[in-house]
């Protein structure tokens, strides 16, 4: 029982993980595309996420892991760091 308890939390946690960098790579080809970030709403869309404040758990990830920047409080803030410009997941 507690082998399955253990696989159910593993398989959360890839699941994020693979939701996490599926937002990067939506925010990297959006920034490529069109040269401005994407809002929150156009990343869920973009990624199938229901609600924007799930987007902002992803960011809060990629961002602690040095992959973005964000300035608190302005739209369209999301920028890539130098790590993010070359990181290949």
């Amino acid at each position: 029982m507690h082998k399955q308890e253990g696989l159910s939390e593993t398989r959360f946690t890839v699941d994020y993980m693979d939701t996490t960098m599926q937002v990067f790579l939506f925010i990297r080809e959006y920034l490529a595309t069109h040269l401005w970030p994407p809002t929150l709403k156009e990343i869920a869309v973009g990624c199938g996420l229901v609600w924007p404040s799930s987007v902002i758990r992803h960011l809060d990830r990629l961002e602690g892991w040095g992959l973005i920047t964000r300035a608190p409080g302005r739209a369209r803030s999301i920028a890539l760091t130098d790590k993010g410009q070359t990181f290949s997941p």
